[in-house]
């Protein structure tokens, strides 16, 4: 079946990511790894956690890869932040969490929106972190 947005999409989370790696001066990658999965508690075999967690960081270092995630820290997500806590202490993997603005806490909300937040907040400081960017 035909979709009407097939072809635009590419382009779109292609013009995303080169947005993404220029506002954060990365290198742009060869391979995106999505982790998606539950949030709720996770009872891992602890070899099996540690297997996963050593893998996913050695795959994404290898393939010069972006881990991209739901953005809390819980269930599967808070499973890779760890992973990427233990096995890439110089931060060389870039592991970007997308999350909904409405899971996020009320002081994210007004570093991202302060409108909402009932503060007027000049754009400039909005933007300026290099650690935050609203995609």
């Amino acid at each position: 079946m035909w979709c009407p947005f097939h072809r635009r999409f590419p382009l779109r989370a292609f013009r995303s990511i080169r947005w993404a790696a220029e506002v954060w001066d990365l290198e742009a990658p060869r391979l995106l790894l999505s982790i998606v999965g539950g949030a709720g508690e996770m009872n891992l075999d602890p070899a099996v956690e540690a297997h996963f967690c050593e893998e996913l960081v050695g795959a994404a270092k290898q393939t010069h890869g972006w881990v991209i995630t739901g953005g809390t820290d819980s269930g599967v997500m808070d499973l890779v932040g760890r992973a990427m806590h233990r096995h890439d202490a110089r931060r060389t993997v870039p592991c970007i969490g997308v999350t909904p603005f409405g899971a996020l806490k009320d002081a994210w909300r007004a570093t991202l929106d302060p409108v909402e937040a009932g503060r007027r907040v000049a754009k400039e400081r909005v933007t300026s972190h290099r650690w935050i960017h609203p995609l």
